[in-house]
């Protein structure tokens, strides 16, 4: 309502939370009205200005002295097939906060989409900005050829990675199965078909083919546990 009628009648309308530590109200804006400025006087729409772009929430840093295993909850989310908005910032961003170390095992990592696949989780990592060591276990490839390209893709991201201030490391796995990923803020996420949860595009030029907050997903449950309970 702010974006189509940006004057006095909606500019009064905010969303709000009082932070529990020192009772100060924290206002929440959503992208579509964080410009609008209330303007009772002049009662006409004022120029938009720039908007940041949103930022994963550190639990760890915004709450001092409580950790992130202390904020959020257990969880077991169920992800239906074709089901939208599950993207990896959405699934895992809150709970990347504070872990400086990332152990993921994810047997199938040999594909183009699959490499894909984890070099977005590694932007994620970036953006979280808390991890300082990935260790990635993942499955033998099939062929001679295609673990020699696999792991100059592999190593390709090492260098990328470190640029970022995070060290890489990977091994490979003849034996592999289970998917899961291991967090040293306690946290253990287990998916059932890892990084690997959606569809493949009708095409490459429609909406979703970058952004994974738009692309249908695969049917999967992903639990959100602390080392401590399992």
């Amino acid at each position: 309502m702010n974006k189509q009628k940006p004057d006095d009648e909606f500019a009064r309308i905010n969303l709000s939370y009082v932070r529990r530590q020192d009772d100060r109200e924290e206002v929440i804006f959503c992208p579509e009205s964080a410009h609008v400025v209330q303007a009772a006087s002049a009662n006409v729409p004022l120029p938009r200005q720039p908007i940041p772009a949103p930022a994963t929430p550190s639990v760890a840093s915004s709450i001092p002295g409580v950790t992130a295993s202390e904020v959020l909850p257990e969880k077991t989310v169920r992800i239906l097939f074709g089901d939208t908005g599950h993207s990896y910032e959405t699934l895992f961003g809150s709970y990347l906060a504070g872990a400086t170390t990332v152990t993921l095992t994810e047997p199938y990592v040999r594909t183009t989409h699959q490499l894909g696949n984890l070099v977005r989780f590694c932007e994620l990592l970036t953006r979280v900005g808390d991890c300082r060591e990935l260790v990635l276990v993942t499955g033998q490839p099939e062929t001679e050829e295609q673990h020699a390209e696999v792991k100059k893709a592999l190593e390709d991201l090492k260098w990328s990675l470190k640029d970022f201030g995070i060290q890489f490391s990977f091994s490979f796995s003849a034996t592999l199965h289970d998917r899961e990923m291991r967090l040293s803020n306690g946290w253990i996420i287990r998916s059932g078909r890892g990084l690997d949860l959606y569809q493949k595009p009708e095409n490459w030029f429609s909406v979703g083919v970058n952004d994974f907050a738009y692309r249908p997903c695969l049917e999967t449950t992903v639990v959100f546990q602390l080392a401590s309970t399992n």
